[in-house]
C-alpha cells in the first residue's frame, strides 16, 4: 500500500514538474513589456469538466454549439482535403496567449463601433501571439494553416538570426508567421514582433521571466486559465488585472482581481461600510424575475468620494449627491425574460423576446421622494395614481425615448426596457414567492464568497431556457464583486 502510494505521489510530482517546466520554457518566448498574457492548461479534460456542469451541458449540449463547431471542422476537413486533425492536437493540451496592445476606455470613447473593429481591434490582433505544444508535424501544421485560413495563398520561409520561420501570405501581404522549434509553436500576426519572440527565446533580450508577472504564468497551479493584464489607463483605479478560471463548488468560477493603486485602498472599516452584502435583495425578489443585478447603493457616494480621482460620471441627470440625498439602502435591477411564439412553416416554436428590466430602490421618505420628483419635473411628463402611489411616463409623446417610474413614499422603480408597466405590479405586490424560499438561493448562497460583497448578480438559466426551449437542468449563472485579501478587488463570474 505504501509502495502504491509513493508511485502515485511520484507520478502527480513529475506531471506537475514537466507542466511547470513547460510554461517556463513557453514563457522564454515572450517579450518583457508584453500587457498581457493566458496561461492554458489541460484544455482537454477541463473542456469535458466543464460540459459535465449543467450550464456546461446546456449551451455546448443542448444549444448545440459543440455539434455545430465540429459540424464546421468537419465540413473543412472534407471540402478542402485537409487535416484538421493537426491543428485540433495544438489545443487539445497547453499553451500560453499573449498581446503587446490592450484597448483602453480613452481608445474606444466617442468612436463608432465600426471604428473601434477596424482600427482599435485590428492593433490588438497585430500584437497577438500564441505558443503551443509541437503535438503534431510541422509539414501537417503548414499544410492545415495555409488550407484552413488562406486558401489560395502562399508560405515563405524566412531566415532571422540563423532561424528558420514561415510566413503565410494572402492578396500578396504577409498574415500570419509561424517559428517551430522541437518542442513549440510560435504564431503570430505581425513579423516585427516575432523577430522580438524570437530574440527573448535566445536570451538576447530580456523576456517575461525576468519580470514580476512571471509568477502569473509559470505557477504550480491546476486552475485551466491563469494571467494578468497590465493596466496603462492613467484614469484607472487598477494597475493589474489578474485571471483565474477553475473548478470549484461544483461550478466554473472565472475570476478577475484587480490590483488597486494605493490611493484607491480601502481601509478595514471602510470596506466593511462600502462592502455590505446586497444579497437580501435577491432573497426577497419575486420567483417571476429571472435575473437581478443587486448594489448596496447606499454608500455607493462614500465610495466614489474616496475613489473621487477615477472622475466616474453618473448617467443622466442624476448627480452622486442625488444619490446620497434620496437613496436609502440597496438597490438592483431586476430582469425578466418572456417567451414569444415564432412561427415556421413546419411548426410553432418558442423564443425569448427582449428582457423586461427595472431598476429598484428605496429612498429617505419625503426627502428622497422629492429629490425624485425634482428629477422628473425637468421632463414632460404624464402621471397616473396606481399601486398605492403614483406612476409617472416620461416622454409620453415620443415613445423611443419614453420610460415609465413608479414613486411612492419607500421606493421607487424606473423601467429600463419593455413595455408600458409590463411585470411592474409583480415589484410593487407582496411576492407569491421569493427566492428566499426556494432551492435556487440556498445553491446561490453556496457559490459566492463570503467575502465583503459590493455587487451580487444572479440569472436563472434554468427558468429562462424552460420558458423558450423547454430544457435546462439546475442551471445558474452568478456574479460577483468583493473584496479579497491584500486590497484586490474581485470580479467574478460562476456557472454551474
Amino acid at each position: 500500500m505504501k509502495k502504491a502510494f509513493c508511485l502515485v505521489a511520484l507520478f502527480v510530482f513529475i506531471t506537475i514538474s514537466f507542466s511547470f517546466a513547460s510554461f517556463q520554457d513557453m514563457a522564454k518566448f515572450i517579450p518583457a513589456n508584453v500587457n498581457w498574457v493566458l496561461r492554458f492548461q489541460n484544455n482537454s479534460e477541463n473542456y469535458n469538466t466543464l460540459k459535465g456542469l449543467p450550464t456546461g451541458d446546456l449551451f455546448l449540449n443542448g444549444l448545440g454549439v459543440e455539434m455545430l463547431v465540429e459540424q464546421q471542422i468537419n465540413q473543412i476537413k472534407f471540402q478542402q482535403e485537409v487535416n484538421t486533425d493537426a491543428l485540433v492536437k495544438l489545443i487539445e493540451t497547453n499553451g500560453l496567449i499573449f498581446g503587446t496592445i490592450t484597448l483602453t476606455a480613452s481608445d474606444i470613447e466617442g468612436k463608432k463601433p465600426e471604428r473601434v473593429i477596424k482600427e482599435e481591434m485590428r492593433k490588438v490582433i497585430n500584437g497577438l501571439g500564441i505558443i503551443l505544444p509541437a503535438s503534431s508535424s510541422l509539414d501537417d501544421v503548414k499544410v492545415a494553416i495555409e488550407k484552413v485560413f488562406f486558401a489560395g495563398g502562399q508560405i515563405e520561409s524566412r531566415i532571422y538570426n540563423k532561424k528558420t520561420y514561415y510566413a503565410f501570405r494572402s492578396n500578396e501581404k504577409d498574415t500570419l508567421f509561424l517559428y517551430p522549434t522541437a518542442k513549440f509553436y510560435l504564431l503570430v500576426s505581425n513579423e516585427g514582433l516575432l523577430k522580438k519572440c524570437i530574440d527573448s527565446y535566445t536570451d538576447l533580450k530580456p523576456n517575461i521571466l525576468s519580470t514580476p508577472y512571471a509568477a502569473y504564468i509559470v505557477q504550480d497551479s491546476n486552475d485551466w486559465i491563469d494571467g494578468f493584464a497590465r493596466v496603462s489607463d492613467k484614469k484607472s483605479p487598477a494597475d493589474l488585472l489578474i485571471f483565474r478560471g477553475y473548478f470549484a463548488k461544483g461550478s466554473y468560477i472565472f475570476d478577475m482581481s484587480s490590483r488597486l493603486k494605493r490611493k484607491y485602498l480601502l481601509s478595514e472599516e471602510e470596506v466593511k461600510r462600502c462592502f455590505a452584502s446586497p444579497l437580501k435583495i435577491i432573497k426577497g425578489l419575486s420567483t417571476e424575475f429571472q435575473g437581478a443585478v443587486a448594489v448596496n447603493i447606499k454608500d455607493l457616494p462614500y465610495l466614489l468620494s474616496k475613489w473621487k480621482e477615477w472622475n466616474f460620471n453618473m448617467p443622466g441627470d442624476i448627480s452622486i449627491q442625488d444619490i446620497k440625498d434620496a437613496m436609502n439602502g440597496g438597490g438592483a435591477i431586476v430582469l425578466t425574460f418572456n417567451a414569444s411564439p415564432t412561427s415556421t412553416a413546419n411548426e410553432n416554436t418558442s423564443g425569448l423576446a427582449t428582457p423586461t428590466a427595472y431598476f429598484m430602490a428605496t429612498i429617505k421618505g419625503a426627502k428622497g421622494k422629492q429629490i425624485i420628483l425634482d428629477l422628473i419635473s425637468k421632463h414632460p411628463t404624464k402621471q397616473v395614481s396606481k399601486y398605492g402611489g403614483t406612476i409617472y411616463t416620461i416622454n409620453p409623446d415620443n415613445p423611443a425615448s419614453s420610460t415609465v417610474v413608479f414613486l411612492d413614499n419607500k421606493r421607487v422603480i424606473v423601467r429600463l426596457s419593455g413595455v408600458d408597466e409590463e411585470y411592474l405590479s409583480d415589484l410593487i405586490a407582496t411576492p407569491q414567492k421569493t427566492y428566499g424560499e426556494t432551492e435556487f438561493f440556498s445553491i446561490l448562497k453556496s457559490v459566492l464568497e463570503p467575502n465583503p460583497t459590493f455587487m451580487v448578480g444572479m440569472l436563472n438559466t434554468k427558468d429562462i431556457f424552460q420558458k423558450a426551449l423547454q430544457m435546462g437542468e439546475n442551471n445558474l449563472i452568478v456574479f460577483q464583486v468583493f473584496w479579497g485579501n491584500e486590497g484586490l478587488l474581485h470580479f467574478r463570474a460562476i456557472l454551474r
